[in-house]
């Protein structure tokens, strides 16, 4: 007669808990990571003189444009936002993110985006920073 005998340990939970730690940990780096290279991409202009259709936009006030943009990481839904805060700079950088035409003065922002490419060009970096984020 041939016996065996095993021992088995749930370490289910702890692995969930590792898991989940690693997921904000690396969301809200990714985010932050993100919104400081969108904020490098503002540049400033002197006064009258706007950015190229298609880079980033310029701020003429400093960093008032850099300091209206925004992160907030949700660690329940593991999911970031990051984008300008219509409370302190209005429609205008959504305007410009996506090329939207203003109806109120009958012209149209051209597309000057810029959290879209820094989402764009992080997406390489951000893959990488999960590998051995658990333990394994």
């Amino acid at each position: 007669m041939i016996g065996v005998q095993t021992h088995f340990t749930d370490r289910q939970k702890a692995v969930q808990n590792a898991t989940n730690k690693a997921a904000f940990k690396n969301i809200s780096h990714a985010a932050f990571s993100i919104r400081k290279l969108s904020a490098a991409r503002v540049g400033r202009a002197p006064h009258g003189k706007p950015s190229a259709p298609g880079t980033a936009p310029h701020t003429h006030r400093g960093a008032f444009y850099r300091r209206a943009l925004w992160t907030d990481v949700n660690r329940k839904k593991q999911d970031a936002v990051i984008g300008f805060r219509k409370s302190v700079i209005g429609m205008a950088a959504s305007m410009h993110e996506h090329g939207l035409p203003d109806k109120s003065r009958k012209f149209t922002f051209p597309k000057r985006p810029t959290v879209g490419p820094a989402l764009e060009d992080s997406l390489p970096r951000i893959g990488d920073q999960w590998k051995g984020s658990i333990g394994a």
